[in-house]
C-alpha cells in the first residue's frame, strides 16, 4: 500500500469480518486474563508489563492478516466496544487498546511495510506507547528510575514479543486459508 492510498480502500467485508473476529477474540482474551493481569499490576509494573504482550497480540495478528494499517486501530476499536462492559475498568479499557492500535497502524503505515522488522517495530512503539498510558496510574512507590526502567523495558519486550507470535499465528492461519483473497479473475 502507498502513502498516498487510503488504508480504507484495501478493506473488503472479508477483512471487516476478520477484524470483528479478532477484536472479539481479542476481547475475550483480555476478560478471561483480568484476574491475571490484576495480581500482576498489584505485584510489581514490570510483570504487568510483560503480561501486557497478550492484551494486543490479535490486534498485532490483523494487521498481518489484512494488511492494511488501518486494521490495528479497527481491532483495536471493535475490541474495546467488547469489552468495556466486562472490565472493571469500564471505558478505560479503551484507551490503551486505541492509543496502541492507532501506533501499530500509523508506523506500519510510516515505515510501508510488511517486512517482518516493520512488524517488530510496531510492536515496540506499541510498548512504548503502552508504557506512557500507564504510567499516571502507577503509585508513588513504584515510581523509581529502576521500576520505570524495567516497567518500560517489559513493555517493550512485550509489544515486541506480541509482534514475533502474531507472525508465527499469522502464517499458520495463513496456511489454513484465513485472511484475505486474492480476487478471482472474471471468467468470461
Amino acid at each position: 500500500m502507498s502513502n498516498s492510498q487510503s488504508p480504507w480502500q484495501s478493506l473488503t467485508t472479508r477483512s471487516y469480518l476478520l477484524c470483528a473476529a479478532l477484536g472479539a477474540v481479542q476481547a475475550m482474551t483480555i476478560i478471561a486474563l483480568s484476574p491475571v493481569t490484576a495480581a500482576a499490576a498489584s505485584i510489581s509494573p514490570p510483570v504487568y508489563g510483560l503480561v501486557s504482550a497478550l492484551m494486543i497480540l490479535f490486534i498485532n495478528l490483523s494487521v498481518r492478516l489484512i494488511h492494511s494499517p488501518i486494521a490495528a486501530l479497527l481491532t483495536a476499536a471493535l475490541t474495546s466496544i467488547i469489552a468495556v462492559p466486562f472490565s472493571s475498568l469500564g471505558f478505560l479499557i479503551a484507551v490503551p487498546l486505541l492509543l496502541q492500535g492507532a501506533a501499530i497502524g500509523a508506523t506500519l503505515w510510516i515505515t510501508r511495510g510488511r517486512g517482518e522488522w516493520n512488524y517488530l517495530l510496531a510492536g515496540g512503539v506499541a510498548g512504548v506507547v503502552g508504557f506512557f498510558v500507564a504510567l499516571p496510574v502507577f503509585s508513588q512507590d513504584d515510581l523509581v528510575p529502576t521500576v520505570l526502567a524495567l516497567t518500560f523495558a517489559a513493555r517493550v519486550v512485550a509489544g515486541v514479543a506480541s509482534a514475533l507470535l502474531a507472525g508465527i499465528l499469522a502464517r499458520a492461519l495463513s496456511a489454513a486459508g484465513v485472511g484475505p483473497r486474492a480476487p478471482r479473475p472474471r471468467e468470461e
